[in-house]
């Protein structure tokens, strides 16, 4: 793991994060139960967040014709 795909990572948790807070803490709040366990949200938050780094560094490395076709592939298997 390079030290740019890590950073990436950590930056993308954060934002996943807190968009999360703000849509389901924030706006959304009827429909929690408050029994939420934040560790497996921040778990699941860090697991997508280096998952869509790494696929994007992947992308990076291909060729740009098959970029969109192998983007699109891993984001809708990764995200179903």
């Amino acid at each position: 793991m390079t030290k740019q795909l890590f950073l990436s990572g950590i930056a993308g948790f954060v934002v996943y994060f807190l968009l999360g807070w703000l849509a389901y803490g924030i706006l959304f709040t009827e429909e929690t139960t408050g029994e939420e366990s934040m560790l497996f949200i921040a778990l699941g938050c860090l697991f997508y967040a280096f998952v869509y780094a790494t696929i994007f560094r992947v992308g990076q490395t291909s060729l740009p014709f098959l970029l969109d076709l192998r983007l699109e592939r891993y984001l809708a298997f990764y995200t179903s």
